[in-house]
């Protein structure tokens, strides 16, 4: 037997039920414009008016340029509720685009900006109108599905992220395509011999870049094709993919758009053909174009190669290396220790010690991702931001500090969106960077008092309340003068345009603001982390000012003009974030060494003692164009109309077309028992995703006389969050004998119809939640039974409450091959009484529980899983019984064996026992084999990781009647085998899991008779192959 729940409800109610994390106490607003319905917190409104702007913006440029109109408005959120930079897209169950209007940093991969809202705006809306865009014959299948087919959403991560990077960097004067950090990741990979196949840079592997490839592969190939092609091209290429029934054919389509090839008209007997013209270029396939890019950027890098190490590379010394990404290099003002944070992908996030003097190097805090770090004067403790959830809805950055002598951590803000921390000397205070409705501003944190308040900091420009932003504010040595990256508008036309450079400003007595400030830079490159000399003259900064990131150095003091320094480094990768020693002999800094970024250090002096000057420019980027493209006429007059007062917003109502009117069927499949369930579904939600419902009917190949069918709807905006729904579905009991009064035996197959209507509440917290749920079930055998045999088993209505409770805890990295080191408890108790519903002999309490502990091994990602499942029923027998004892069964996506009712034991058949009681204790030692983050080309199949895991099952179910003997354990099975898996991605973004195994029963073998194994129909006393979907637990 198998409850079921379905793919569909994992797909499209789960995700969007966490989904609704917008703060019910806000005053949430809508206002509208000719193509968007902008929904936002009261708070926001001037930040929403500049949304409305650009988002029209967008529309007026990307729509032409894409070939596309998407029917209706777009329903855009706009938060500011995550301090991290992003947004998303989706185009089920409409056009839907989340905001999130905080701004990146300068050392952020999204960092190259001139106007962070528009160029968010231009990439999220070229999602849009790429995932939505259809033609020709794909109209049937969008008519009759919906926004369900979606033939461009089909497409490889380097194609369905490098086409809207594209545009966010064509569309505005800075962008992705234009970074001097894509150009370093392209660079370094082709001068490395790393570069990418076409294949990796799909996106979903783990090892670096990671995602960023399908961003920065994806932009630099889409600019070469369109440099060689034409941009019409290039968007050719995507409305032709929109028109095609053939998915996945992405060669296919390349061939048919990139070329100039041309025919000639040829006789062939009575007919005439045309045929490609005796001199003209074949088409070429996305393989072709990508080898014939690759030797493009060969040859450009080899120059600039050349052209870097004629000026003498700047010698590095390894400091800190051994994960993916090391950053936020800090130096104790005694010299004594280093600190750093580090990423990785086969592990936690850790922030780390080195003492200098003996090269220990230490982990001071795990599973904390530090953003900035910084010592304190008497250089005994550390301070660090970090991000972490606030109040369930928001997820903000806060400051912490770590003891050095006692290793406590103490939190020392709350909800108070602080990073970029920075000591002054007196270490009474310490200055830090907040982030609120998308404008940066710096704070004072008193130490003592433990109180916030503001460092005033005014510098006027051509339009200061466009969004000013600020980064790693340093402290002078004597505490008198303050500098800092800071992003601000340079010009307003044709939009709001601004840039990063270095400011430099004097303290005020009271310490409350900074005055006379004045730029010590002045110019389109990215300009950040600024770091003082110990003397107090000198600022280190780092700047892609000659087309690689280099460290300069400007002096504080003097004139009051803008110079920008000079190069003190000539990297031919990359450095970043630089920390100057106490005693000005040696500068660390984060640097890129092709497979990530390490922690390594230089001197800054010559050998003559006096500072290093680097300063020739080596590269001269100039791709696309650094200037918007020239306005239309059309373009002109959309802004004419954009630029006009937008209406006023009105209060949010969920209650509109969005939520009631159904817009796609999702074709859906799980594996079930014997076979597959197919499902139909389709559903709703409203744009804050407080209302949610999906229904559909479903039929299974084991079943084919039966259809079944839900429907659920959810409330999620408070806690709890409440659901309902009805609900028709089998379960499949297996072989089930009756003796008749005659003496004569039948065997019947039983499957059982189930109709069932619920509804409850579930109230989320933390790592647990709890539910309370009130259901009425009504069952029927399936298949014809005499009145005796019926009369024998238990049918009717079984009606009462269901209380669940769930804790998890546990850890899952990039290279994982199994959830680590942590837990999971699940427990259900069900009463069914005759006052709630039930038939009279359906009264029952049920009780089941599951915990699972995954246990780290010595060895990187080796997991020992260990899991416990029993349940037990009092009250009146259910003689068919309510627990099932089986074969494997997958869990997770395109998996259906997750039930609590449902007991797995390898090396039997499928539901070979039901029984009223049932105990199962697992165990398996997963082990990673080879991870060969491969896929075959264009085509949607990707191989992540290859394991093995040996296991043990030991359980047995029963009925509480049956004598179970002497010794409790006697009639236990013990299934043994191994079993080998793989995590795959397919579709080019669906994460799946595969395993083939074996497995047999080595203790009680007896009593599996001539019971059958479900695939090679040999006798599983033979063992059993496992061929399933899914994990194991």
């Amino acid at each position: 037997m198998k409850r079921l729940i379905l793919l569909a409800v994992i797909l499209f109610i789960a995700p969007n039920t966490f989904a609704a994390s917008f703060d019910p106490s806000l005053n949430w607003r809508t206002a509208q414009t000719d193509h968007f319905n902008i929904h936002y917190p009261s708070a926001l409104e001037e930040e929403r008016i500049l949304v409305a702007r650009h988002l029209e913006d967008a529309y007026q440029k990307l729509s032409p340029k894409m070939h596309w109109k998407p029917w209706g408005r777009t329903e855009v959120i706009v938060t500011d509720s995550y301090d991290v930079a992003n947004g998303m897209s989706s185009t089920l169950p409409y056009n839907w685009m989340l905001l999130r209007i905080v701004s990146p940093g300068p050392d952020s991969v999204l960092g190259d900006y001139d106007n962070w809202l528009r160029t968010l705006c231009m990439h999220e809306f070229s999602h849009i109108l790429n995932l939505d865009q259809v033609g020709g014959v794909m109209w049937v299948p969008r008519f009759i599905l919906g926004k369900v087919v979606s033939p461009n959403g089909t497409e490889t991560g380097w194609l369905r992220e490098g086409i809207p990077t594209y545009n966010e960097t064509d569309e505005t004067t800075r962008g992705r395509g234009r970074s001097s950090y894509s150009d370093m990741m392209m660079r370094t990979a082709i001068l490395d011999k790393n570069f990418l196949t076409i294949d990796e840079a799909d996106g979903v592997q783990w090892k670096w870049p990671s995602y960023q490839a399908m961003y920065i592969y994806g932009v630099e190939f889409m600019q070469y094709l369109s440099d060689k092609f034409g941009e019409d091209k290039l968007m050719d290429y995507q409305k032709n993919v929109a028109r095609s029934p053939l998915f996945y054919a992405a060669n296919h389509q390349a061939r048919r758009t990139f070329g100039d090839i041309r025919f000639q008209s040829k006789k062939v007997h009575l007919r005439y053909d045309r045929e490609r013209k005796e001199g003209t270029q074949r088409s070429k396939s996305f393989y072709t174009l990508w080898k014939e890019w690759k030797a493009s950027l060969e040859k450009k890098y080899a120059a600039v190669k050349t052209k870097v190490e004629a000026e003498g590379l700047t010698e590095l010394k390894n400091v800190a290396a051994g994960g993916t990404v090391l950053s936020s290099p800090a130096v104790s003002p005694d010299g004594k220790y280093l600190a750093y944070a580090r990423t990785r992908v086969k592990g936690p996030a850790e922030i780390h010690l080195v003492d200098l003097g003996t090269g220990v190097n230490k982990v001071i805090k795990k599973r904390r991702a530090a953003t900035s770090i910084a010592f304190s004067p008497d250089s005994k403790k550390i301070v660090y931001s970090a991000i972490g959830g606030y109040k369930r809805y928001n997820t903000y950055s806060d400051i912490y500090e770590y003891d050095i002598e006692s290793k406590k951590i103490k939190r020392l803000t709350t909800g108070e969106r602080a990073y970029d921390v920075s000591y002054f000397p007196d270490g009474k205070k310490m200055a830090f960077v907040k982030q609120e409705y998308g404008r940066g501003c710096l704070k004072i944190y008193n130490v003592e008092s433990k109180e916030v308040s503001d460092l005033g900091f005014s510098y006027e420009t051509v339009a200061k309340d466009e969004f000013p932003q600020f980064s790693a504010p340093a402290i002078s040595p004597d505490g008198k003068m303050l500098a800092v990256s800071s992003w601000q508008i340079t010009k307003i036309d044709p939009y709001p345009i601004g840039q990063w450079d270095i400011y430099l400003g004097e303290i005020s007595s009271d310490g409350l603001q900074v005055k006379n400030i004045r730029k010590l830079t002045n110019d389109i490159p990215i300009d950040s982390s600024p770091s003082w000399s110990p003397d107090g003259k000198t600022i280190f900064y780092a700047s892609d000012k000659s087309g690689i990131n280099n460290i300069y150095r400007v002096e504080a003091t003097g004139a009051r003009r803008t110079t920008g320094g000079v190069r003190v480094t000539n990297i031919l990768t990359g450095v970043y974030q630089p920390a100057v020693s106490p005693d000005g002999g040696s500068v660390y800094v984060k640097y890129y060494n092709g497979k990530g970024f390490d922690i390594r250090s230089f001197s800054p002096f010559g050998a003559t003692g006096s500072f290093i000057d680097a300063s020739k420019p080596v590269i001269e980027k100039q791709r696309f164009s650094i200037l918007p493209k020239v306005k239309t006429l059309a373009v002109r007059e959309a802004e004419e109309i954009v630029a006009k007062p937008e209406s006023p917003g009105k209060k949010y109502s969920p209650f509109g077309k969005g939520l009631f009117l159904p817009r796609f069927i999702i074709p859906n499949a799980a594996t079930i028992d014997n076979g597959l369930m197919f499902a139909l579904a389709t559903g709703g939600a409203d744009p804050l995703r407080r209302h949610n419902w999906m229904g559909g009917a479903t039929y299974r190949t084991d079943l084919t006389d039966y259809v079944g069918y839900f429907f659920n709807y959810a409330y999620n905006r408070f806690k709890p969050v409440f659901s309902a729904g009805i609900l028709g579905y089998a379960v499949n009991f297996g072989d089930l004998t009756f003796l008749h009064a005659d003496g004569t035996l039948n065997t019947v197959h039983l499957y059982e119809d189930r109709r069932r209507v619920y509804g409850g509440v579930s109230y989320p917290w933390s790592k647990q939640a709890f539910g309370l749920q009130y259901f009425w079930e009504h069952r029927e055998p399936h298949e014809y039974l005499t009145p005796e045999e019926k009369d024998a088993l238990n049918f009717g209505s079984f009606a009462g409450f269901n209380v669940s409770y769930v804790y998890g805890e546990w850890e899952k990295f990039p290279a994982s091959i199994s959830r680590e080191h942590g837990r999971k408890l699940r427990t259900n108790f069900s009463i069914t009484d005759k006052a709630l519903g039930s038939s009279s002999k359906n009264e029952q309490y049920i009780f089941t529980g599951d915990y699972r502990e995954y246990i780290d091994m010595p060895w990187l990602n080796h997991v020992l899983a260990t899991k416990v499942h029993g349940g037990m029923v009092w009250g009146d027998p259910v003689v068919q019984g309510t627990f099932s004892l089986g074969g494997a069964m997958g869990d997770g996506i395109m998996g259906g064996g997750d039930s609590l009712y449902y007991f797995a034991l390898r090396g039997l058949p499928i539901a070979s026992l039901s029984k009223n009681r049932a105990l199962v204790f697992t165990g398996e030692y997963r082990m990673p084999i080879v991870s060969p983050q491969r896929g075959l080309g264009t085509l949607p199949f990707y191989v992540q990781n290859i394991y093995i895991a040996p296991f043990a099952d030991y359980g047995n179910a029963w009925n509480a009647s049956q004598n179970t003997g002497s010794y409790f354990f006697n009639n236990f099975f013990l299934g043994t085998g191994l079993e080998v898996r793989g995590d795959f991605v397919i579709g080019h973004g669906l994460p799946v899991s595969g395993r083939a195994g074996y497995g047999i029963v080595v203790v009680n073998r007896d009593r599996l008779g001539s019971a059958k194994g479900p695939i090679l129909n040999t006798p599983a006393s033979d063992g059993v192959l496992i061929l399933e979907l899914g994990t194991a637990f």
